[in-house]
């Protein structure tokens, strides 16, 4: 037997947060193996305890999201029992060898993605555009920070990105279209196949509509892939005056 450990902390730090959880048993089916989980929180300090048979690298996303995941409940029920808005963020593991290593969120999938403005590079136009267009359009801003908690928060993926794509769809269409007009609108705005859309927005239909089940990984982070590559799009029809993306500048994403 091995053990993982993930330590984080509840934030906002003026609160402390003190909650143990009893031992828990968890079967991951996919792989055949029964994992114990020991949940403490200590004046808002975390400590999450994974015994299991054989650790591999390839197991990290699943156990840190099933960490995360019982850190966020006990917190959520203090919270709620409190009126307390709270956070919880796990910041390193600490492998069975002892060995710590901080923990970062990175989708490599994902920065090649983002071509209508570069980062680090002074006085880019392009990002000071699509900043500008953030800050001052609460929806965008909203539809952005969804994606980000896309990658941030386990299980968020495919509600977060079909919600970025509505918000999308009302920035370009406005609210007068029908339904049908309005995704319409937004294709032929941003140069997108319906197909391309409908992938996102029918990943995220059972975890939207709170349908018990569990959404594929590789589903979810497909949806994510997609959305990202629509909010670039988005960001280049911001910065050419919110006119239509033309061809062959804009090849359709299908």
């Amino acid at each position: 037997m091995q053990r993982v450990q993930f330590i984080g902390r509840v934030f906002p730090s003026a609160i402390k947060v003190t909650v143990s959880l009893p031992e828990l048993k968890w079967k991951w089916v996919e792989q055949s193996l029964e994992l114990t989980f020991r949940v403490k929180i200590g004046n808002s300090f975390v400590n999450v305890e994974c015994d299991i048979d054989s650790y591999k690298q390839e197991y990290f996303h699943e156990l840190y999201r099933r960490a995360l995941d019982l850190a966020r409940a006990s917190v959520n029920l203090i919270g709620f029992a409190h009126g307390f808005g709270l956070t919880v963020m796990l910041e390193a593991i600490i492998m069975p060898d002892g060995a710590p290593s901080e923990i970062a969120l990175i989708d490599n999938q994902l920065a090649p993605l983002c071509t209508a403005y570069s980062v680090g590079t002074e006085g880019d136009i392009n990002f000071s555009q699509v900043l500008n267009a953030v800050v001052m359009t609460p929806d965008l801003f909203m539809a952005l920070d969804d994606l980000i908690q896309a990658i941030t928060l386990p299980h968020a993926a495919p509600v977060n990105c079909a919600r970025a794509m509505d918000r999308l769809k009302f920035l370009i269409a406005g609210t007068d279209l029908s339904d049908k007009q309005a995704w319409q609108r937004m294709r032929d705005a941003l140069q997108l196949d319906e197909g391309f859309l409908r992938y996102i927005t029918d990943v995220s239909k059972n975890p939207r509509h709170g349908r018990p089940g569990r959404t594929p990984g590789s589903e979810a982070g497909e949806a994510t892939r997609r959305a990202w590559a629509v909010m670039n799009r988005y960001f280049e029809y911001v910065k050419r005056g919110r006119q239509p993306l033309s061809l062959p500048d804009f090849p359709l994403l299908k």
